[in-house]
């Protein structure tokens, strides 16, 4: 399938319009500022696109399981506020003197648009849009060009969070060209997530659909991932792999992954790993980062049969390598536990610690674990705490409830129950879980609560049933002294738990408990 392509652009190095046609004084000026701005603003990322068309990859799904980068920023530090203000006032010194030179004879707004293009893949949005702000009203321009650089300009400015205006410029793009593929999938992706722009899926649908029906593959990815997902007007299975398919063979990395969870038993009735496995190996060849991750949980789960412990965690550190935050996370536990490796209580604080500077869920419970057990440093409570709350102030339900925990522990119920309350706002299941075992089991009697632990325990359960939710579901008709349902709910989670020794055991040890007639209390 093909389509109309975005506009390419000649690359035009600053010494060509130095030493060419553009010889006045203010040229000179305008190049050396631009040499300054680039020093200023650090070294160029590694791993940007060479393409002379740019197609930025996160507008396109670069999110393996997800089709945004949802990886939240913490606010730079002084130092880097300063670096950061010092280079918004040479960008802004550049944007005047472009401006200027855009009303002169030797103006090439196509040459403005390539440096901006060099300078959008090395990262330094703001000196891109210093070139692209004359370059967008320039004359010159055809009007599927003008979109092409409307289009850029939106992007650098959705990179740096900058929603509105990249909305703004999404939305010039499409007056000059109301088929430009990559502003459709950029201005859907806003509109997917509600991002400078009123939340509506079934808006951003119709957008990802008009790039999808002219071949491109970010509109076929996203398109297709609204159906695996229901986003769109429906969930439909076969429809998700059949766009997300024409997306993974014009290789999109992000749209294999998904397809290879689209056999997955998330997706369906029917799994068929190996067809999950195909699509996973491609992705990896692909050079996809989450891909390996995913390939781990297989081989961790038994989806993947005749893998061992050793081979899941080569795949874990092939996506920590490739700088996947889950890959640490996961290799860092690996570590932790001497699961496929030997144990190494510092690689796995190392691992873990540069997982939870990208977020990554799992790396704040390790990090708080390791202080709070004293796992080769020495224990600290208070540090334990610190990542703990870190985690629940990123909105992870894990760290939450084991922060509330130990606030219970030094008597802080007021604060313990407050945080309790933003576990069961998050609605997932493991959040519900966590909450209703909490109120199911607290030795603090503030904090119990048989008839909101019930509650709870069985909506997890109605969203996933397995030992862990039975055990809570059984522990919360047991805080009601309801026992005869706990006995009979704790037995369905010993069957499914068979297999896993050290579960089993812990499930007898509650089981024992309710068959004397107590509640289980921690």
């Amino acid at each position: 399938m093909s389509g109309p392509q975005p506009v390419a652009v000649e690359v035009v190095s600053a010494s060509q319009i130095e030493g060419g046609t553009l010889r006045e004084p203010l040229v000179r000026l305008v190049v050396s500022l631009a040499r300054n701005a680039c020093s200023i603003g650090g070294p160029p990322r590694s791993g940007g696109t060479t393409s002379r068309t740019f197609a930025p990859s996160h507008l396109s799904g670069g999110g393996a399981h997800h089709p945004r980068n949802t990886e939240k920023r913490k606010p730079p530090p002084a130092r880097q506020r300063s670096r950061r203000a010092k280079i918004l006032h040479v960008a802004t010194a550049l944007a005047l003197c472009l401006t200027s030179l855009a009303h002169g004879a030797a103006f090439d707004p196509r040459a403005f648009v390539s440096r901006a293009v060099e300078l959008i893949e090395q990262g330094q949005f703001a000196f891109a849009r210093a070139w692209l702000d004359p370059a967008v009203v320039a004359h010159r321009l055809h009007p599927r060009e003008r979109s092409h650089a409307y289009y850029l300009r939106g992007y650098s400015f959705q990179a740096e969070g900058l929603h509105v205006s990249a909305a703004q410029d999404y939305a010039r793009a499409l007056e000059f060209d109301a088929g430009n593929p990559a502003a459709l999938v950029a201005r859907g992706s806003l509109h997917f997530h509600g991002d400078g722009v009123r939340s509506d899926k079934g808006l951003a649908f119709g957008f990802f659909a008009r790039a999808a029906a002219v071949g491109h593959a970010g509109g076929e990815f996203h398109l297709g991932y609204a159906y695996l997902t229901g986003a769109g007007p429906a969930h439909d299975l076969d429809e998700a792999r059949i766009w997300l398919e024409r997306a993974a063979e014009q290789g999109h990395e992000a749209a294999m992954v998904q397809l290879a969870a689209s056999y997955r038993t998330a997706f369906t009735d029917q799994p068929d790993p190996e067809q999950a496995k195909h699509w996973y190996e491609q992705a990896v060849d692909a050079g996809s980062a989450e891909a390996p991750v995913a390939l781990g949980y297989m081989a961790r789960s038994g989806e993947l049969e005749g893998i061992s412990a050793a081979e899941a965690v080569a795949y874990f550190k092939q996506g920590a390598e490739r700088g996947s935050g889950n890959g640490m996370a996961n290799l860092a536990h690996a570590y932790l536990v001497g699961n496929g490796l030997d144990q190494d209580f510092d690689a796995a604080r190392n691992w873990f610690a540069r997982a939870a500077a990208l977020l990554a869920p799992g790396s704040f419970v390790g990090l708080g674990h390791i202080h709070e057990a004293g796992l080769g440093v020495a224990q600290d409570i208070g540090e334990a705490m610190a990542w703990y709350r870190r985690g629940a102030e990123a909105g992870f339900s894990r760290p939450t409830l084991r922060l509330v925990r130990l606030l219970l522990a030094q008597g802080q119920e007021d604060e313990a129950s407050d945080w309790l309350e933003r576990v069961l706002a998050a609605g997932t299941a493991e959040a519900l879980n966590g909450y209703a075992w909490l109120r199911a089991t607290s030795s603090a009697a503030g904090v119990r609560n048989g008839e909101l632990a019930l509650a709870q325990a069985q909506q997890a359960v109605a969203l996933e049933q397995n030992a862990a939710y039975l055990d809570t579901l059984a522990a919360a008709y047991a805080e009601l002294g309801q026992f005869d349902e706990a006995l009979a709910t704790q037995r369905e989670a010993l069957a499914l738990a068979a297999g896993d020794e050290a579960l089993v055991q812990e499930l007898n040890r509650h089981l024992g408990a309710y068959a004397q007639g107590r509640p289980w209390r921690e």
